[in-house]
């Protein structure tokens, strides 16, 4: 090795860095590591929201408020919004059962992914009512998230 030159070990390589390169080498490395973990962190938040929207759906197709998932979709009874945390908003609730179920399922959810924070809505109203400008009646907000 050369006087004035460092190696690095990363993932197996040996990188060889002259000093007037180890900085920008350092910054490229710690992008790199933050962008990959958060790509796999909202990989594992979107496919959570889908599992999570698609048992409820089975959950409303099983209860006959949905004659199919398709019904369900077509009704607009569930709504996710993934990012850091997952926000459920399911509409057109009114049996306490259901939503009782429907409760079990996101805790059930966040045992299986504690660190990521679930945030739920459910309505009496339907997405539909809601949009005509029948006033919702909200009949549960609730925050699942990892105790600090």
């Amino acid at each position: 090795m050369k006087t004035g030159q460092d190696s690095y070990y990363l993932g197996g390589l040996t990188i060889i860095a002259r000093p007037n390169v180890r900085c920008q080498l350092l910054l490229a490395v710690v992008l790199a590591i933050a962008i990959c973990t958060g790509c796999i962190s909202s990989h594992v938040h979107q496919t959570q929201a889908r599992e999570l929207v698609d048992t409820i759906e089975d959950l409303l197709v099983s209860e006959k408020l949905c004659g199919d998932k398709n019904d369900c979709v077509d009704k607009q009874y569930v709504f996710i919004r993934p990012s850091m945390v997952i926000e459920i908003t399911v509409y057109g609730v009114t049996d306490r059962s259901i939503a009782k179920k429907i409760i079990g399922l996101c805790i059930d959810a966040h045992a299986k992914y504690p660190e990521i924070q679930y945030e739920l809505e459910m309505y009496t109203q339907t997405k539909e009512e809601t949009l005509k400008g029948i006033p919702k009646t909200t009949i549960l907000q609730l925050i699942l998230k990892k105790e600090k």
